[in-house]
């Protein structure tokens, strides 16, 4: 009985509380997102996310990864789904934008209520990447190759579940999209 209640009081704990040690939203950055906007990844403290990095000019894993992730949203069912939020970090700060990103979501058909596409600085990227256990590298093409993890974050932005591949295994998510107790 007592792990559902400090689960609630996690749940409902004030915006100022203290984050957990382990909690991405330590990460302090302000992104920019495809709106050109601020865009702290704490602002979705409260939230479930799905949380991935790719960068706009990838031909081939990148638009599987985004794919992936509408994927597994739209297998959520419909009040789970009206919950999440999905983030998107650039590898690529030097050659995405904000309109490139923009542009990129609508090509995807993807709601800019729920995707949240967004810009940092390398140093912002390269720490992002390392927390969520992303490994990069660009190459001298031009082109950056990298894992293609997908992760899921509760609600004080801690790690519940991550996925790395592509295709129909991202489903093995499903369930960490739900907060426990049927959220």
């Amino acid at each position: 009985m007592i792990a559902p209640l400090l689960t609630l009081v996690a749940l409902l704990a004030p915006p100022g509380a203290p984050l957990p040690d382990d909690s991405v939203y330590q990460l302090k950055h302000n992104y920019t997102a495809a709106t050109e906007k601020p865009l702290a990844l704490d602002a979705f403290r409260g939230k479930r996310v799905v949380i991935s990095m790719f960068y706009g000019t990838c031909p081939h894993v990148c638009p599987m990864l985004i794919q992936d992730i509408k994927r597994l949203v739209d297998a959520a069912d419909e009040g789970t789904r009206g919950e999440l939020e999905v983030i998107l970090v650039s590898f690529d700060p030097e050659r995405d934008t904000p309109k490139g990103l923009s542009k990129l979501a609508e090509k995807h058909g993807l709601d800019p209520a729920t995707y949240h596409f967004a810009l940092g600085t390398p140093d912002q990227v390269r720490e992002l990447a390392a927390v969520l256990g992303i490994r990069y590298r660009r190459q001298k093409d031009g082109s950056i190759g990298h894992t293609s993890v997908i992760t899921v974050l509760d609600e004080q932005g801690r790690i519940v579940d991550a996925f790395e591949g592509a295709g129909a295994g991202v489903l093995k998510l499903l369930p960490a999209l739900t907060p426990k107790g049927g959220g």
